[in-house]
């Protein structure tokens, strides 16, 4: 996971000089990124009108670098584990946190951040895991 968030934070950087360091405003940082990423994705430009856009599987690569730092994050919050082969979604990364209740899915959300749009907020995820982990 190590070298995920280390290519978060240099990719962050050249996108626009944010610094990642796991805090509730690098969260913020994260979906400014997500969220230019999305209107450049929903942009109607020649190279996609003729296919040329980026593929699912790019985006899935783009949902696990940014995702893998976003859990990264809760994890450095709140404990927890990467897990893999969950009930919910089995081929999906998670991270199962110390409370023993709580799964997050942030490669997913981030996915969504992507494909969805605002309606996706991973701010809000952040602060929506970290507030139920907390209560539990």
């Amino acid at each position: 996971m190590a070298t995920y968030v280390s290519a978060a934070r240099d990719a962050a950087f050249h996108w626009g000089q944010y610094v990642l360091d796991h805090s509730a405003a690098s969260i913020d940082n994260l979906e400014t990124i997500l969220g230019e990423i999305h209107e450049q994705l929903h942009q109607a430009s020649f190279r996609k009108r003729i296919g040329l856009g980026p593929s699912e599987t790019d985006i899935e690569q783009w949902a696990n670098l940014w995702g893998i730092y976003l859990g990264e994050s809760m994890r450095v919050e709140l404990g927890g584990t990467w897990i893999m082969g969950h009930e919910e979604a089995p081929n999906l990364l998670a991270v199962a946190f110390d409370d023993g209740v709580t799964i997050a899915f942030p490669t997913a959300r981030v996915f969504r951040r992507l494909t969805d749009g605002k309606s996706e907020n991973v701010a809000e995820y952040f602060a929506n895991v970290i507030a139920t982990v907390r209560d539990s």
